[in-house]
């Protein structure tokens, strides 16, 4: 029937004519479908489904195509649908069938993969269709653009366009919406895609793309964090039975998320069912280790190490190299996170990274050569340490007690090695007497499946070599290796066969006990004082590399200030000491315990004045840095250090004055700024214990917040008629719009106090004179920001005369009329009910600010008030001072807890609220 359309006879068409009345647009659009528009179709179809039929494997953590991207099959059957195309448009162009040859060409070009030829298609066919051509050829260019990669043209092509269409068939518009997913998604906007998806996904009628625009849509909503939500769009995607790929990855995803969630009986589940299912038999390694992935997750350690080994140890289905890598690594997980046994933890990591598996085929969490490198250098160290402490306490024992012990430990080799010589017994009667069929014909079909000789199956080539060696011996081949008498030096060789009687020569207990006496070298015992300190001097080292293994690679800061304090508590090896400190100062200033640093840093110095580390930790805590003997100004390093050492027995004035005096001496321009400012916290210390300070810096303090409170009413009384104005202007009287103009551009004039400035004084204008010194002179040193702070917070207040020029209205109201609250008093978020979710409430959050110390030193009070907005999950959408804040810490220290830590409750109504939090600060004795 085809040839005979191809050729479509001439009589046929005669015929045809002369009994049909002569109208031309049916006879164009007769001849153009028989003669050349049937053949492009058929052209089309048959590369279409050759194009189809070389399917591309499914990456799930890749976002899936809903339109499936073209191959390369088809191409010549793309080119005659092409060419037979084109005819059309050359021979019919008066034919109906010109806009659909259009788009038959543009879709060949496509399928070819030839997209700039495509797009051009795609674009004359919009500028001459309408209705339903004209929306294919928006979405097929959509299509071309995603293939292309041009996102972002992509979107604003389809957004602009499809805008113009009033009128959208649902299945169409469905389609249009789901290629504006996918662009978002590759663009990296999560939320709109996943909006996209979810208008679109169960509108969308070819089954096919409907099934993996859900898939899509559950990988979108897990990126999200939406486990929930995914494993309900996984759900529906695994109901595709045409796809296998996208049944199965949709089925494993469910368990993922459910085990995401915590409902491990779910996941483990339909784990459990695939398992079983002979359709994903080719998957059956990989779920099983998913399974066992979900025990260790779950918390049952047992149940997961039992899976693990039953699995990395099947005879009948033995592990792929990849799944020994996954099971060795995650048994290593274990044996760290849950079971603490780092020694077991490192052979695990050390195991998997044995393997040569591809390692970009691991997750994410398999830092394999890391994990091995970090622990293997544990087990390295641990061993290196626990052995020099037996050998220690032996050498440290009465010779009468060495000789028991070394009595006791010769009988315990002794014991090991005839256990190790009877299991190596056992280990060769079960290789020759078992396997009694390995001279029986091996079936054609296990041929097959292991390969000849079993190449395929490395646990039979393994036991075949055993067995071998058994008999053998297991030494290098050579001349008359054959002759059983001739092989000696084996592990094998205690066990001789002769005319079916075993004989067995077994070591005698001299022998085993002159063995166990070789095993043990008594020469690393140290047996002499100064050995003993040459081998802590040696456990030190190992120590101190334990330590820095624990702090930089395991992130375990407790285990590291153990070996750190250990090694500096030993003081052995000066050169190991003076690393030990400055580690263990840089490891308590990552912990936020700066006076701990401090003393480590002033211990450093004191002992390794000229050390780099002493110079460096310094630097790191902003104090002046000792000078070096051999730069001939020994003595001023010498008369810093004494400072330190008197301590507190130097009062604080009489060291001010001397750091004075030493930065007026020092001609390092560096280090003449940190002495000032160390002295400027002496005077600080000094002025702070004169009698009436502490009132006096109370009541200041409380005049100070009440200020503050009258500032915070004045601006919302401000806001609020600012507010008023812009909505209901045309609503007030004359006079009520005057009196709220006024309040609107009304300044806020600070309340008169009478409590007396805390900060007056000698020794408080000595402070400000070395503060006011440091920043003006040495603006580029480490301390200037701080002595800025400082400087700010003990500043007397300014005595210029008020300008009385401008008068300030501060209430227009008259009194009969002004409410009882002058505007809305801003409610504080505990007021209105918001708990922050931690433990301890409000006070535990506001414990946890991590004030500057300057604030310490100056026992700063007051009170700041934020403005805070609260999503529906009670996190925290946005902050800010109610009103401009001096930069001097203090703020910084709030934000950061507020961005790092604040969190609250949900609202029961589960909507948006803005409440004000007020922090106040009292960090006096």
């Amino acid at each position: 029937m085809i040839k005979l359309l191809k050729i479509a006879p001439l009589f046929l068409l005669l015929a045809l004519a002369g009994c049909v009345t002569p109208v031309k647009q049916g006879w164009y659009n007769f001849t153009a479908y028989y003669n050349t528009f049937y053949n492009a179709q058929q052209y089309f179809s048959e590369g279409l489904e050759l194009n189809r039929a070389q399917t591309l494997s499914l990456d799930p953590n890749v976002p899936l195509r809903i339109h499936r991207s073209p191959s390369q099959g088809g191409a010549d059957q793309f080119a005659e649908a092409i060419e037979r195309g084109a005819s059309i448009l050359r021979n019919h162009e008066k034919s109906r069938y010109v806009e659909p040859s259009l788009l038959l060409i543009g879709q060949s070009y496509y399928y070819r993969s030839e997209f700039f030829s495509a797009l051009e298609t795609f674009q004359d066919l919009q500028a001459i269709s309408s209705g339903e051509n004209l929306k294919k050829s928006l979405i097929w260019q959509g299509r071309t653009y995603l293939e292309m990669g041009n996102h972002s043209q992509g979107v604003r092509f389809l957004e602009s366009e499809s805008a113009m269409i009033d009128e959208w068939d649902p299945a169409l518009e469905a389609e249009l919406y789901a290629l504006l997913a996918q662009f978002h998604a590759e663009l990296g906007n999560l939320q709109t895609a996943s909006e996209y998806l979810h208008f679109s996904a169960g509108r969308i009628e070819d089954r096919e793309m409907k099934v993996r625009a859900y898939f899509l849509h559950g990988q979108i909503l897990e990126m999200q964090g939406f486990d929930a939500q995914a494993l309900a769009a996984f759900r529906i995607s695994s109901e595709s039975r045409a796809d296998f790929d996208i049944q199965y990855h949709s089925l494993k995803k469910q368990a993922e998320m459910a085990r995401n969630v915590g409902d491990f009986d779910r996941a483990l589940s339909l784990y459990s069912s695939m398992i079983r299912n002979d359709n994903f038999i080719d998957y059956r390694e990989e779920l099983r280790f998913e399974a066992a992935y979900t025990y260790q997750i779950r918390g049952d350690t047992d149940g997961a190490i039992e899976r693990y080994n039953r699995l990395i140890s099947d005879r009948f289905e033995p592990p792929s190299e990849l799944t020994r890598t996954k099971v060795y690594f995650s048994l290593g997980e274990i044996y760290r996170d849950d079971l603490d046994n780092f020694p077991l933890a490192a052979a695990y990591f050390d195991s998997a990274s044995a393997q040569s598996a591809d390692r970009s085929l691991l997750p994410n969490r398999m830092n394999i050569s890391e994990m091995a490198n970090s622990f293997g250098e544990y087990a390295s160290l641990k061993r290196e340490i626990t052995h020099r402490d037996s050998l220690l306490h032996l050498g440290g024992l009465e010779p009468d007690q060495f000789d028991a012990a070394i009595a006791e430990i010769q009988q315990r080799l002794a014991l090991e090695a005839e256990e190790l010589q009877e299991e190596q017994r056992q280990r060769e009667d079960r290789f020759l007497v078992s396997d009694a069929a390995a001279d029986t014909v091996v079936a054609a079909d296990q041929i097959g499946e292991q390969g000849f000789l079993n190449i395929r199956n490395r646990v039979m080539l393994t036991d075949a070599s055993l067995q071998f060696q058994a008999v053998w011996g297991d030494r290098a081949l050579q001349d008359n290796w054959r002759r059983r008498s001739a092989v000696s030096g084996s592990r094998f060789d205690q066990i001789f066969l002769s005319d079916g009687e075993t004989e067995v020569e077994e070591a005698t207990a001299s022998e085993t006990e002159a063995a166990a006496a070789a095993a043990l070298d008594l020469s690393e015992i140290p047996m002499t004082e100064e050995a003993r300190t040459n081998m802590r001097m040696e456990r030190e080292g190992y120590q101190y590399r334990l330590g820095n293994l624990f702090f930089l690679s395991f992130e375990m800061p407790d285990s590291a200030r153990y070996y750190f304090s250990e090694v500096i508590e030993s003081g052995l090896n000066p050169g190991i000491t003076e690393r030990a400190l400055y580690s263990l100062a840089e490891l308590e200033l990552t912990q936020g315990r700066d006076e701990e640093a401090d003393r480590l840093a002033t211990q450093l110095a004191g002992s390794f004045p000229e050390s780099q580390y002493t110079f460096r930790i310094m630097e790191r805590t902003g104090r002046p840095q000792p000078l070096s003997a051999s730069s001939g100004r020994g003595s001023l390093s010498q008369n810093y250090m004494r400072l330190h050492e008197l301590g507190d027995e130097k009062g604080a004035i009489e060291r001010a004055n001397e750091l004075v005096a030493l930065a007026e001496e020092m001609a390092n321009e560096r280090q003449r700024p940190l002495l000032l400012f160390e002295a400027t916290r002496s005077f600080i210390d000094a002025a702070r214990e004169e009698p009436g300070h502490r009132q006096k810096l109370r009541e200041w303090n409380r005049e100070e917040s009440a200020a503050d409170s009258a500032r915070i009413i004045h601006e919302v009384v401000r806001d609020s008629a600012r507010v008023t104005l812009a909505e209901v202007a045309g609503e007030l009287s004359d006079e009520e719009r005057r009196e709220l103009e006024t309040l609107a551009e009304g300044e806020f004039v600070a309340p008169q106090r009478s409590a007396e400035f805390p900060f007056e004084g000698e020794l408080w204008d000595s402070a400000r004179d070395l503060l006011n010194r440091i920043v003006d002179d040495y603006p580029q040193s480490a301390v200037a920001p701080r002595a800025d702070a400082m400087l700010t917070t003990i500043k007397p207040p300014s005595t210029q005369a008020a300008d009385t020029s401008r008068v300030v209205a501060t209430m227009a109201f008259p009194e009969d009329r002004f409410p009882e609250e002058p505007a809305p008093k801003p409610t504080e978020c505990r007021e209105m009910g918001f708990v922050p979710d931690m433990n301890g409430g409000y006070e535990a959050f506001f414990a946890g600010v991590n004030y500057p110390q300057w604030a310490h030193d100056a026992e700063f009070r007051g009170a700041i008030t934020y403005r805070i907005e609260i999503g529906a999950e009670g996190e925290i959408l946005s902050y800010e001072p109610v009103r401009s804040i001096d930069r001097s810490g203090v703020p910084e220290a709030i934000e950061q807890a507020i961005g790092e830590t604040l969190r609250f409750t949900p609202e029961p109504d589960g909507g948006r609220a803005v409440c004000h939090l007020t922090f106040e600060i009292d960090l006096g004795n």
